[in-house]
C-alpha cells in the first residue's frame, strides 16, 4: 500500500518517530506517544516520500488530520499513479501552497494527463487541429501549410481551459471531471479520517 511517511519529533527534544498516514486515532496516539508526545508538543522534522517542493508543504503542515486525509487518498493510489503524484507536485509546483493542494491534487489523479512533445502554445495549438483533422479524415498537410492559422493563440486557450503547464517539454492538464474535494476546512474530512479533531 502506498502511504505517505513523515518523521515527527517532540519539540525541543531529540526523540523522533515515522508516522505512516493514513492511520487510526489509537495508532497515533500510541507512536506519538511512544517518544513522550501528548498533545501539540510535536514538529514535522522529516518526510520520507517524495519530492523536494511536496517535502517542503508537509514540513510546514501543523494538522494531523489534513496529514491523514492526504494520507487516505494516496493509499488509494495504484503504482504508477503514486510516482505521477509527486511528478504532478513538481510540475504545478507554483499553483501549490498547503497540504489542501496536495489533497485536491491526489483526490483528482485520475483526472490529469500528459501530452509528451508539447513545449509551448504554438505546438499545442498546432496538435489540435492535427487532431481534430484526423478525426475528420481531413488532409493534416494543407492545415499546416495554411497562413491563416494562428496556432498559438488557440493553444493559449486550450491551456487556459486545461488548466495547463508546460514541464520539461510536455504539456500536463487536467479534464473537466477535475473536483475540489477539500477547501481547508475540518468539516471536509470525513469524520472517520479525524486522528486529532473531534466533531460534536
Amino acid at each position: 500500500m502506498n502511504k505517505l511517511e513523515v518523521l515527527i519529533a517532540k519539540r525541543e527534544r531529540r526523540d523522533r518517530v515515522y508516522v505512516s498516514f493514513p492511520t487510526t486515532r489509537k495508532e497515533i496516539r500510541e507512536t506519538l506517544g511512544s517518544i513522550g508526545i501528548v498533545k501539540d508538543d510535536w514538529l514535522i522534522v522529516g518526510v520520507k516520500t517524495g519530492s523536494n517542493p511536496f517535502g517542503e508543504i508537509i514540513l510546514s503542515s501543523d494538522s494531523l488530520d489534513e496529514l491523514n486525509f492526504l494520507g487516505f487518498w494516496m493509499s488509494q493510489f495504484s503504482e504508477e499513479e503514486y510516482h505521477s503524484f509527486f511528478h504532478l507536485c513538481d510540475v504545478f509546483n507554483n499553483d501549490i501552497s498547503s497540504v489542501a493542494d496536495c489533497i485536491n491534487i491526489a483526490a483528482n489523479i485520475k483526472n490529469y494527463f500528459t501530452i509528451r512533445k508539447l513545449k509551448n502554445e504554438e505546438f499545442v495549438g498546432r496538435w489540435m487541429v492535427s487532431e481534430y483533422l484526423k478525426r475528420h479524415d481531413a488532409d493534416c498537410l494543407a492545415v499546416w501549410e495554411s497562413v491563416g492559422q494562428d496556432y498559438e493563440i488557440l493553444g493559449h486557450w486550450y491551456v487556459a481551459e486545461k488548466h495547463g503547464r508546460f514541464f520539461n517539454g510536455d504539456f500536463y492538464g487536467r479534464t473537466e471531471n477535475w473536483e475540489r474535494v477539500f477547501n481547508g476546512e475540518e468539516t471536509d474530512i470525513p469524520e472517520d479520517l479525524l486522528i486529532d479533531s473531534i466533531r460534536i
